[in-house]
C-alpha cells in the first residue's frame, strides 16, 4: 500500500511539474506555446510510381529515371508534436498511378524491347498511415525563439488499396479477376492471387515554414516501400499458355485476358525479353504541398 502511495505521489509530481513547464514554454515574444500541440490540415501533390512497365528513359538503372506518369493527390492530416521536436501524424491520401510502355522514349535495344512489349496499366489509390516525424533544428535551445523553417524526416506504416486496370479498346478493364500471369491455376502452383488491400512502408522529407503562429506550409517527399511485385499486375517473367483461360475463367473474361496478357507488336524487333522482373518489388511516391493549422498557442 504504501509503494502504491509513493507512485501515485510520484505520478502527480511528474503531472504537475509537466503542466508548469508547460505552462511557460516559450514560443515567441507574443505567444506561449503548449508542450503539446495539435495540428490538422490538407495537402495537394503529385503521385508517381515505379514498376515493371513504363517509366524507362535510359538503360541507367537510376530511381528518378523510371517515373511513370504523375497525377494529382489530395489528401488530408492530423498530427500531434511535442516541443516542436517530435511528432506523429495519421495522413489519409487519394491518388493515381499509371504506366506506358508505349510512352517509354529512347533507342537502345532494352528500352525498344520494353516499348515493343506493349503493356500499360493505371491504378486508384487510397492510402492511410501513420507516421513519426522528426525535426533536429529543433533540439537547439533559441532564446529569440525557434526558427520559422524546419527540415524533418518522417517514417511509419501505412496500409492502402490498389485496382490495376489496362485500356483496351477504350474501355478499363480490370487485371486482377483475369489472372493474366496464371495466379492459381494448378498448372502454376507457384503463383498466387494477390491482394489489393495491403500494409506498406512510407519513408521520407519534409521542409516546414511557419507562416504565422498559427499557420504553417510544407513540402513534403514520401517514397512508399511496397511488399507486392504486381502494382501493376506484372510480375513473371514468361507469359502463359492462353489455353489456360478458357479452362479457368469465364468466356467474356478468357476474351479480355487473351487480348490483354501477350499484346506485343507483332513482328516488332527486338522481341521483348520478359513480360516482369519479379527480382524487385513495384513503388510510388508522392511529392506535396501541406498546410496545416496548429492549436495549442496562445497570446502572451
Amino acid at each position: 500500500m504504501k509503494v502504491l502511495k509513493i507512485a501515485v505521489i510520484l505520478v502527480l509530481c511528474v503531472v504537475g511539474s509537466g503542466k508548469l513547464y508547460s505552462q511557460y514554454y516559450y514560443y515567441s515574444d507574443k505567444y506561449y506555446e503548449s508542450e503539446y500541440l495539435v495540428e490538422f490540415g490538407v495537402n495537394m501533390g503529385i503521385m508517381s510510381s515505379v514498376t515493371d512497365i513504363g517509366g524507362a528513359s535510359s538503360d541507367s538503372k537510376i530511381y528518378f529515371n523510371e517515373f511513370n506518369k504523375m497525377a494529382f493527390t489530395p489528401g488530408l492530416y492530423l498530427g500531434f508534436t511535442y516541443q516542436d521536436f517530435i511528432g506523429l501524424r495519421l495522413n489519409a491520401t487519394w491518388g493515381k498511378v499509371e504506366g506506358s510502355d508505349a510512352n517509354i522514349s529512347g533507342t537502345s535495344n532494352n528500352l525498344v524491347s520494353k516499348k515493343n512489349r506493349n503493356l500499360n496499366y493505371r491504378s486508384n489509390i487510397v492510402e492511410l498511415a501513420l507516421l513519426a516525424e522528426f525535426h533536429p533544428l529543433m533540439l537547439h535551445y533559441y532564446e529569440d525563439g525557434p526558427p520559422r523553417v524546419s527540415p524533418y524526416i518522417t517514417a511509419g506504416v501505412g496500409y492502402y488499396s490498389f485496382k490495376p486496370q489496362a485500356m483496351f479498346d477504350g474501355r478499363l478493364i480490370d487485371l486482377r479477376p483475369l489472372r493474366l500471369e496464371g495466379q492459381d491455376f494448378e498448372e502454376y502452383p507457384d503463383r498466387t492471387t494477390y491482394k489489393t488491400s495491403q500494409v506498406n512502408v512510407p519513408i521520407g522529407a519534409g521542409l516546414r515554414y511557419e507562416i504565422n503562429n498559427f499557420m504553417n506550409m510544407r513540402v513534403e517527399f514520401l517514397h512508399r516501400v511496397l511488399f507486392t511485385d504486381y502494382l501493376d499486375d506484372a510480375s513473371n517473367r514468361s507469359w502463359i499458355n492462353p489455353k489456360l483461360f478458357d479452362k479457368y475463367l469465364t468466356p467474356v473474361q478468357a476474351a479480355y485476358a487473351k487480348a490483354l496478357y501477350d499484346p506485343r507488336i507483332p513482328g516488332a524487333k527486338p522481341s521483348p525479353a520478359r513480360r516482369g522482373n519479379p527480382d524487385d518489388n513495384d513503388s510510388f511516391l508522392s511529392f506535396c504541398l501541406r498546410f496545416g493549422v496548429t492549436i495549442g498557442r496562445r497570446s502572451r
